[in-house]
């Protein structure tokens, strides 16, 4: 999973999301098969956007697969990988969706629905790892420029939304 963002924070801001699905398909004599999944969002963050990515994974795997052992996601996202290995989002919902400084955890609707999915798929069934970004990953790279061309659509339908 990947993301891109442009005027992060601003009123501007305008974001980009995209997933790549690497699996093997044992019909038809066994291949691999690639997935790729892409958008965007005006008023986005590098954060919502990471969440996005991941969201729109877990929702592609939720539905369109049939049987399987493990799904790895694999994200460039400190913060997202770390919660999900270390548990963090058990403590912000005992604490009413608030994070160890006592602030309200940002994308709590993104966070809530990933969740939902990872608990609906098994949480031991889904592995979260890190991945060093623009480290000539395939995937990596794959869903990063999938990401800002979901960005660049976004922004060109932003502007002629606009000159209407």
């Amino acid at each position: 999973t990947d993301d891109a963002c442009q005027g992060n924070g601003t009123d501007h801001s305008i974001g980009g999301w995209a997933f790549v699905c690497d699996r093997y398909d044992d019909t038809n004599g066994g291949c691999r098969k690639q997935i790729t999944r892409y958008g965007g969002e005006a008023g986005a963050t590098n954060n919502s956007m990471e969440l996005r990515a991941v969201l729109e994974g877990l929702i592609f795997f939720f539905t369109t697969m049939d049987i399987f052992e493990r799904l790895y996601i694999l994200s460039d996202s400190k913060y997202i990988v770390n919660c999900m290995k270390d548990k963090w989002y058990l403590k912000w919902e005992q604490n009413g969706w608030r994070n160890s400084k006592g602030q309200a955890v940002a994308n709590r609707e993104l966070w809530e629905k990933i969740l939902w999915y990872v608990r609906e798929i098994g949480e031991n069934t889904i592995e979260f790892n890190w991945i060093k970004g623009h480290n000539n990953d395939l995937f990596n790279e794959t869903a990063d420029r999938l990401a800002v061309k979901g960005l660049e659509e976004t922004k060109e339908k932003e502007k002629n939304g606009k000159n209407l």
